[in-house]
């Protein structure tokens, strides 16, 4: 105001009131298109683990959305599964998202020693970029984390990632169950 530059020109006989209905429309409009946006992934998952399909197939479905790395470590800390963006190279060692080097990993379970409880029902920052846990049964079997260096996390990555771990927890204790399964029908 004090360099007399407008950001809007309107005409004087403009109606106020219609111009910020039509304002908050967009707004509330764009919000929208996010959650739906972020929904579409979150059933398209639920598809894909209704089909038996793998746990990487679901981290695949949470990269291509997101263009993110999209990583699976056990409740200990140990990559389970990765999955890169289409398109994307694998990170160089020692670069940001390397989560196969060694650097990066002892990041991680330290980090997990001392801040995992905080990722227990809410995305949190991690050595990785961002992480939340993978509960079954109010049990943490994992964690799901988003690798970026990108900060704050977009709205849009964020609802994948909360819709994608509650998918993700399933389809791991899915994966367990039958592995218990079959080992217990060896055993008999």
């Amino acid at each position: 105001n004090q360099q007399n530059i407008a950001l809007v020109i309107l005409p004087m006989d403009a109606n106020l009131a219609r111009i910020e209905r039509e304002v908050n429309r967009l707004i509330v409009s764009g919000a929208a298109q996010v959650s739906q946006r972020a929904i579409e992934v979150q059933r398209e998952l639920v598809r894909a683990a209704a089909e038996n399909r793998e746990l990487a197939t679901l981290l695949q479905i949470i990269a291509r959305a997101t263009n993110k790395t999209v990583v699976v470590h056990d409740d200990a800390g140990v990559q389970m599964e990765i999955a890169y963006p289409m398109g994307a190279r694998r990170p160089l060692p020692g670069g940001r998202g390397a989560s196969s080097d060694a650097g990066t990993i002892e990041a991680f379970q330290k980090w997990l020693q001392r801040e995992a409880v905080r990722a227990i029902g809410g995305v949190v920052v991690s050595p990785l970029g961002y992480t939340t846990a993978l509960q079954v049964e109010k049990r943490v079997a994992g964690y799901l984390s988003l690798v970026t260096s990108s900060s704050p996390l977009e709205e849009f990555e964020r609802l994948v990632l909360t819709y994608g771990s509650e998918v993700c927890a399933v389809q791991l204790a899915k994966t367990r169950a039958i592995a218990t399964a079959v080992e217990q029908t060896r055993g008999d």
